[in-house]
């Protein structure tokens, strides 16, 4: 679903010189890009100024119809260069695209023309990768044509996730005419409201300044199935540049689910911020009774080439949940997976002492999808006085 008009236009050139126009901090749209867009993902709605994205991401086009198809119903578009549409799909379902699919979807100036926003980011989120990164571009209405209409109330937003959008769609075009068209008249803005129904022509049904914007996420984090984190909010021009992370914040109950044969790809890297080398039969300065033992390392998901869906450390068959996530891009360029990134984690353990004897360590890596898992060699901890580890390197 995507569509313009002409003030759109107008736009994409100041738009796409990125290059050059730089926002504070010189982080721009194109840093941003660059930044957090790596591996293969999708742009919906490309149209004549897709993302310019950095030499470690692959893009295919999304778009509700082919090239030929949109210069037709967008005659304005006729004399601009567009965008080879790769995947024909409704840019709000997706339904073309697997679940837990794409390291990354790009949807600029994408998310007002959605009938149904909040099924949209739903979509987003679902084809994506556990770490998989959504990046948005949302005009800013206070700056653009749609400055005098209201910001879109989020009660609005869920009844159209709800009922469907149908209830509100006539609304939407006869605020269009009225505001965007600047018609005066009743039945003239009835009329182009008509007009632009029978088109089905994609206008910008809902709207939002950046305050609303932040209300809008804030509440869809609230009643995502799979959670987001925001990892940029950057005020850029005339839009606002939103990033987000998904996570799987919630691990299930790993042992009931198969646990894989293949071993782990992982590595734990400290323990007490000592740094320690494969070869190492390291003591580390840990007394016996100290109150904290804090287990540092990467994992990834063997099968997928992609992060792991949560890593869970077993110390003496307890199990602690790690936090996953942390960037080790030397983990990426290691294994030259740019998306893997975020493969780091780190677990504390409160404990009311480490006691003198042998211990044993080891993790449970979910896949991706956290539908499996796999499980480490065991470590073998000695403590006698200080904490010995005989390290095992991933398998």
């Amino acid at each position: 679903m995507s569509g313009l008009e002409n003030n759109d236009l107008q736009k994409s050139s100041k738009l796409n010189s990125d290059s050059r126009d730089v926002a504070a901090g010189g982080f721009d749209r194109k840093g941003a890009a660059d930044r957090f867009l790596l591996g293969s993902g999708i742009e919906i709605g490309g149209l004549q100024r897709p993302l310019m994205v950095g030499k470690n991401a692959q893009v295919k086009y999304v778009d509700r119809m082919p090239v030929s198809e949109l210069r037709r119903h967008y005659p304005e578009l006729a004399s601009v260069p567009l965008v080879e549409v790769d995947i024909i799909d409704d840019g709000e379902r997706l339904a073309a695209i697997k679940d837990l699919s794409q390291d990354f979807v790009i949807a600029n100036h994408f998310i007002e023309h959605c009938q149904n926003p909040i099924l949209a980011f739903t979509n987003m989120l679902r084809v994506l990768k556990n770490g998989g990164v959504i990046y948005l571009a949302i005009p800013d209405k206070r700056f653009t044509f749609d400055r005098h209409r209201p910001d879109t109330p989020i009660d609005h937003l869920v009844k159209d996730y709800e009922q469907g959008p149908e209830w509100s769609k006539s609304e939407h075009y006869v605020e269009w005419a009225r505001y965007v068209n600047h018609l005066r008249e009743e039945v003239d803005i009835l009329a182009r409201a008509q007009q632009l129904m029978r088109m089905d022509y994609s206008i910008h049904f809902h709207v939002w300044s950046q305050a609303s914007m932040w209300q809008f996420f804030w509440m869809l984090g609230r009643m995502m199935p799979e959670k987001f984190e925001i990892e940029v909010c950057l005020k850029y021009q005339e839009e606002v540049i939103w990033i987000m992370r998904k996570f799987n914040s919630f691990l299930p109950d790993i042992n009931k689910l198969p646990r894989l044969a293949e071993p782990a790809l992982y590595s734990s890297d400290s323990i007490n911020d000592r740094v320690f080398l494969p070869s190492e039969n390291s003591a580390f300065l840990l007394n016996n009774g100290q109150q904290t033992v804090i287990i540092k390392g990467w994992a990834l998901d063997k099968l997928s080439n992609s992060l792991a869906g949560g890593v869970i450390v077993e110390l003496d068959g307890k199990e602690y949940r790690a936090q996953y996530g942390i960037e080790r891009e030397d983990v990426a360029i290691a294994f030259s997976l740019p998306a893997c990134r975020n493969a780091g984690f780190e677990c504390e353990i409160l404990e009311a002492g480490i006691m003198p004897g042998e211990h044993v360590l080891r993790l449970k890596v979910l896949t991706n999808d956290q539908k499996s898992y796999y499980v480490s060699r065991e470590l073998s901890l000695k403590s006698n006085g200080v904490l010995q580890q005989i390290f095992s390197i991933s398998d």
